[in-house]
């Protein structure tokens, strides 16, 4: 796997991981709004909104990360 192969592959993950933690966070957050008065047996719906919410900004914290040291990284060599 050549130079450009991984830069490419890393773009990828990093888009990739870009767009699941957005649609993450919008589906937490669909759920969150909108559930607020349902509760079922285990566990309701608002927190699962909360959890996906949560879970969502850290992979759109991780993913800005790899995209930032990428480019950091293209700049220094």
């Amino acid at each position: 796997m050549g130079k450009v192969e991984k830069i490419e592959s890393g773009a990828r993950a990093a888009r990739k991981t870009l767009v699941s933690g957005v649609v993450l966070a919008l589906i937490g957050a669909v759920l969150w709004a909108t559930t607020d008065g349902i509760e079922l047996p285990v566990i309701s719906p608002s927190k699962v909104g909360v959890v996906l919410l949560v879970v969502g900004a850290i992979e759109i914290v991780v993913g800005l990360a790899m995209v930032i040291g990428r480019s950091v990284r293209g700049r220094q060599g």
